[in-house]
């Protein structure tokens, strides 16, 4: 059953397809934490923020470096390739064996783990933030250590939900998964809205709601497994080859993922050395930057690897090379829009937001100028993820794991000097160009160890794709202050109310503008999107720019 399963999820549904699934479950979660940051923004001071925010990174450290990263990228290939052996005489024996064996080990070592991390907690704070001008404020320090001990219960549910997740997706299950972390968010909005007296301190609300979201997160996706018949068990098999196959995989990806937070670590050091609210600024940006993020590149990236990995392993690598190469491309053409968006619009979609309570006029201008910087992040993150991923795919997580002990060690000796010159600018502005110099490491290795780049192609459509991304910016940039002068005329010197509006307005027919500037110059990513929500768009050559062969490789 499975293996058929995979088979029919791997080449008779698109990968674009797969990801839409995903994508719309992780909407459903995004928008949910849009309003819980909402709440949180409003409900707590900058001092409860920054320390929540501080104790809720170092189990999304270790949950990146474990759950979704080395685990995932070193498992799903492998796993793939237990349903996918036709020499085997039941590939689906061996595939639960393996997917037993895994979570057996998983259990024990994330066990472990957690209890660590509860004890040592304290002294790893201390070593963080004991000189910094954090742990100058009075109680904020011993707010987030205790935060960050109960967060990392929430640890071990997030690690076994993320390895539910990798099954699941593996097997062609994409909605649920995603939609899983929406009961984290609303377990995190009701929790805030209980009385403060319950606790000792406001923001301890907001774990309590972490685990309990983080419980429902393991059930649904424990559901769709069992329905699937797939519900891991404990099984002690520690030492068949296709574990081994896996642990090769697996020490290489430490580095390659580990690496990536390691940034985020750094940067929560770097944090605690600038003003008071930096933590909260950088946070709100980073949530802005992971809604477009997870629902075009971490959603096209999921579905991409068990699709990839399957090309690989049945031998058509030209196959996987051509679906690589069109799955990048739909990424830049949705990307670049989100980018300019955040980029014109962001001081507006920050305060139509968040700009409400303790979340202040000037909270949300110091927001605005991370989030505006970020904008280049987003385009060179998301190529990152999708190009990771093809090495991935062909079991190769020694090369991405190389790029990303040299981008740690770039971030770690630029960072000082940009802190130090520019502030909170800086320590944004840093890592953007560490990540774009381990997008390029990744763009340039490409070649020798996957295949062709199909690079002249892409170049042809970002170049045709210009004038519509012109439009669009012209388009953003003069429209919301013609929008907010009209409607104060009717509306007053309501400005918060005409602000929203306005986006209201801008955003809609901005997406409006760019498809259909894209339909008419017959651009093929906007055919493809546009084919996924029913539109049929004609094959014949008949835009604009009627040369232009968009089939050719």
């Amino acid at each position: 059953m499975a293996s058929s399963l995979l088979r029919k999820k791997n080449v008779q549904q698109s990968v674009v397809q797969s990801a839409v699934f995903m994508s719309a479950g992780t909407f459903v979660s995004r928008v949910l934490g849009l309003v819980r940051d909402m709440v949180i923004g409003s409900f707590f001071s900058r001092t409860e923020t920054d320390a929540f925010f501080v104790a809720f990174r170092i189990p999304n450290f270790f949950r990146r470096f474990l759950g979704e990263g080395a685990l995932s990228i070193s498992f799903i290939p492998v796993f793939v390739q237990c349903l996918s052996d036709s020499t085997q005489e039941n590939p689906e024996r061996r595939a639960r064996n393996f997917m037993n064996s895994v979570y057996t080990i998983l259990l024990v070592c994330v066990s472990i783990l957690t209890v660590l991390g509860i004890i040592l907690m304290e002294p790893l704070l201390q070593a963080l933030f004991s000189s910094a001008p954090f742990a100058a404020i009075e109680g904020k320090l011993q707010m987030a250590v205790v935060m960050a001990r109960l967060l990392f219960v929430y640890l071990f549910l997030v690690i076994i939900y993320a390895y539910f997740m990798g099954v699941a997706n593996a097997l062609g299950r994409f909605f649920l998964p995603a939609l899983a972390p929406a009961f984290l968010n609303f377990f995190m909005i009701v929790f805030s809205f209980l009385p403060k007296g319950l606790v000792s301190f406001p923001p301890l609300l907001l774990c309590w709601g972490v685990l309990a979201g983080g419980m429902m997160q393991v059930i649904l996706t424990a559901i769709v497994l069992f329905r699937l018949g797939f519900l891991p068990r404990i099984r002690f098999s520690f030492f068949t080859g296709d574990l081994k196959l896996m642990w090769s995989r697996f020490l290489p990806g430490i580095f390659g993922v580990g690496g990536l937070a390691l940034i985020g670590l750094l940067n929560l050091y770097f944090s605690g050395w600038l003003e008071e609210g930096t933590h909260t600024y950088i946070y709100y940006g980073d949530r802005l930057l992971e809604l477009p993020r997870s629902l075009i590149a971490i959603s096209l990236g999921t579905a991409l690897l068990p699709n990839l990995s399957y090309f690989a392993v049945v031998g058509e690598r030209a196959r996987m090379l051509k679906t690589a190469a069109d799955q990048r491309d739909i990424l830049l053409f949705l990307i670049l829009p989100c980018a300019l968006a955040f980029y014109f619009l962001g001081l507006p979609i920050i305060e139509a937001l968040f700009k409400r309570g303790n979340f202040d006029a000037f909270t949300a201008g110091r927001t605005a100028v991370v989030l505006k910087i970020y904008s280049l992040l987003l385009v060179s993150s998301s190529l990152s993820q999708v190009l990771a991923t093809c090495f991935y795919a062909v079991k190769n997580t020694w090369y991405p794991a190389l790029c990303s002990c040299l981008y740690v060690l770039f971030h770690w000796l630029l960072t000082p000097y940009m802190v130090r010159a520019f502030e909170l600018e800086g320590l944004v502005g840093a890592t953007v160009i560490s990540n774009v110099f381990f997008m390029f490491l990744l763009t340039g290795a490409y070649p020798f160890f996957i295949g062709s780049f199909y690079l002249w192609r892409t170049l042809k459509r970002v170049i045709y794709s210009l004038p519509v991304l012109v439009a669009l910016s012209v388009y953003m940039h003069f429209s919301f202050d013609f929008l907010c002068e009209n409607l104060s005329i009717f509306i007053g010197e309501k400005e918060h109310l005409i602000s929203t509006l306005a986006l209201i307005v801008i955003i809609p027919s901005s997406i409006l503008l760019y498809f259909g500037m894209g339909y008419l110059l017959y651009l093929p990513q906007a055919r493809e999107c546009l084919t996924l929500i029913g539109h049929k768009v004609k094959k014949k050559k008949n835009g604009l720019f009627p040369h232009f062969d968009t089939t050719r490789s």
